[in-house]
């Protein structure tokens, strides 16, 4: 009886077993497994940009049961992260410390001016040097989120310190006012990228920025200044402005106040034109109750008006607050047109008109020429920009997967050359280059240039004015030069071998040079010990004009240096 019961124990089982396997049979055709995956594992990325991570809505067939709905799963904010990846993502740290030399060799010589360097002292009795040893580097920080979700950071330095050798060189820094040791902070600033509120929204779409920063126009002024920048970025157009101090790093001048507004305008958006309008306004005061207060006004455009087809176009109106006559006006208009021919051929025209109310260089500084003592300071003579209209052209084609040739022509067409001076005369300017892969990791270069100048042979007779650089200058300049690069794999090393060669023809009320030579090779070694540091060692070795520069036999430039970045 005991087997019996035991026998049907089991029987019942089965019978029990296979009822519930055909009920979940059943249910599970009426109302599929959701087998979607819920949460997406966190990855890592290279940026600053915040992590989250969202599962996203599959595509429910209609056949389909109403699936639970997908969870959206992100990193937990922390006012200070503390956790790797997310101090690496949100924090960035790069920084270059090295050393320096450069030896300018005399060659025993006297220079054409007579004068014989190692003969001679200098005002503060110090003997000529023919090296100079020094510590250099930067460092750059930066934090995203930290403190606050839109709340960040950025500041760049630069440093360089003397460690040997002496100001007396043929070779002059910006730094020899300061006896060679300066620590610049070009960048310094904190800024919040939105207020809160909804995605989007007008609090969302404020921008703040206080501290030393730069301002870039539309067209072609950069300003380095210490202040503040708010703007307003909407789907359709940012508007923005900014007040401060300008940084003077390489002048002893009142640095003087400026301010400006910028407004930029998406013909996407807007309109459903791929167009777009960038305009930029600032006043400069110069400090000091007679200096002229300027007033740039720029603007550039963009639009593409067919699928192969972009136009640019750009300008600057200038006032120089000097209230004179032919005081304000255009300073400069340009355009360009870029075309692409297929998929491997890329042409470009250039066309930029330049008038003499322009500036001479367009960082924003106390005045349009500054004339300072040369090897103690920044020193920059560059006459008044004359009327003229720059043409170019450039056209870069694919000939292979491996090798892509290049070749330009610029022609500068002064109105009155006559009036010109050495840094604005006519020139006539060619050049073709090429570049090719050979196997995966060898990358090779190639280029020459040509370019010729228009000289005033009147500038160079007898009896000419002294300040009269018409017929001063090159005359013709051919350069050709190379690099081969070698990459020894992701994040490893490379390393790069170059030289050049320039032959130039020059004239002066004093002498003239015909084939004048000189050259030089250079060199760039990068090792990755790990992925976070770099070991870099760059060189140049130069050979001067023995016809201008006699006394100087050779010139070389080395700099080792450890690059950490994180």
């Amino acid at each position: 009886m005991s087997r019996l019961r035991k026998i049907r124990r089991v029987l019942a089982g089965v019978v029990t077993g296979a009822a519930v396997v055909g009920s979940t049979s059943v249910a599970l055709a009426e109302s599929p497994m959701d087998l979607r995956l819920k949460q997406l594992p966190q990855r890592e990325l290279s940026t600053l940009n915040m992590r989250s991570a969202a599962a996203e809505d599959a595509s429910v067939s209609k056949k389909e049961a109403p699936a639970a709905k997908a969870k959206t799963s992100r990193l937990e904010y922390r006012a200070i992260p503390t956790q790797y990846r997310d101090i690496k993502e949100r924090v960035i740290f790069k920084t270059n410390v090295g050393y320096g030399l450069d030896v300018s060799q005399l060659s025993g010589n006297v220079a054409q001016t007579g004068f014989a360097p190692g003969d001679v002292v200098d005002a503060q009795g110090n003997a000529y040097a023919d090296n100079r040893n020094y510590l250099l580097g930067d460092a750059i920080i930066g934090t995203r989120g930290v403190l606050m979700p839109s709340l960040n950071s950025y500041f760049l330095s630069r440093f360089q310190l003397d460690a040997g050798g002496g100001q007396f060189t043929a070779m002059n820094y910006v730094y020899d006012g300061d006896e060679s040791q300066a620590l610049l902070i070009r960048a310094g600033y904190a800024e919040l990228d939105g207020l809160g509120g909804e995605k989007g929204g007008v609090l969302d779409s404020i921008y703040l920025r206080a501290g030393r920063q730069y301002r870039y126009g539309s067209n072609r002024f950069v300003a380095n200044f210490d202040g503040i920048t708010a703007a307003y970025d909407h789907r359709m157009a940012e508007v923005s402005a900014f007040f401060g101090q300008r940084v003077s790093l390489f002048f002893n001048d009142d640095p003087g106040l400026l301010a400006g507004a910028g407004v930029k305008l998406r013909g996407e958006e807007i309109f459903g034109y791929p167009a777009d309008l960038n305009v930029d306004f600032m006043r400069y005061d110069a400090g000091g109750d007679d200096a002229a207060a300027p007033i740039f006004i720029e603007a550039n455009s963009r639009a593409r008006v067919a699928r192969n087809t972009r136009l640019y176009f750009r300008g600057r109106f200038i006032d120089d607050g000097t209230d004179g006559d032919n005081s304000s006006g255009i300073g400069r208009l340009g355009g360009q047109v870029r075309q692409s021919i297929g998929d491997d051929l890329t042409v470009i025209a250039d066309v930029e008109k330049n008038f003499a109310r322009e500036l001479a260089f367009d960082y924003i500084g106390a005045s349009p020429i500054d004339v300072v003592n040369v090897g103690q300071e920044l020193g920059l003579a560059i006459g008044t920009p004359q009327n003229s209209t720059l043409i170019g052209a450039r056209a870069n084609y694919q000939l292979t997967r491996n090798f892509e040739g290049y070749a330009f022509y610029r022609n500068r067409l002064v109105k009155n050359a006559e009036q010109s001076d050495a840094f604005s005369r006519p020139f006539q300017e060619f050049g073709i280059a090429g570049s090719a892969l050979i196997g995966k990791r060898l990358t090779t270069t190639g280029q020459y240039k040509f370019r010729a100048h228009d000289l005033d042979a009147t500038g160079n007779l007898e009896g000419s004015a002294f300040d009269d650089t018409t017929g001063t200058g090159t005359k013709q300049l051919h350069e050709l030069s190379g690099e081969a690069r070698y990459n020894f794999g992701k994040k490893k090393a490379s390393a790069a071998f170059g030289g050049y060669v320039r032959v130039l023809d020059i004239e002066s009320p004093y002498a003239v040079l015909d084939n004048d030579g000189r050259g030089g090779v250079r060199f760039d070694v990068g090792y990755w010990p790990t992925s976070l540091v770099r070991l870099r060692t760059t060189g140049e070795v130069a050979q001067p004009s023995q016809s201008i520069a006699a006394d100087i036999d050779a010139m070389v430039s080395l700099r080792v240096l450890m690059e950490a970045n994180f």
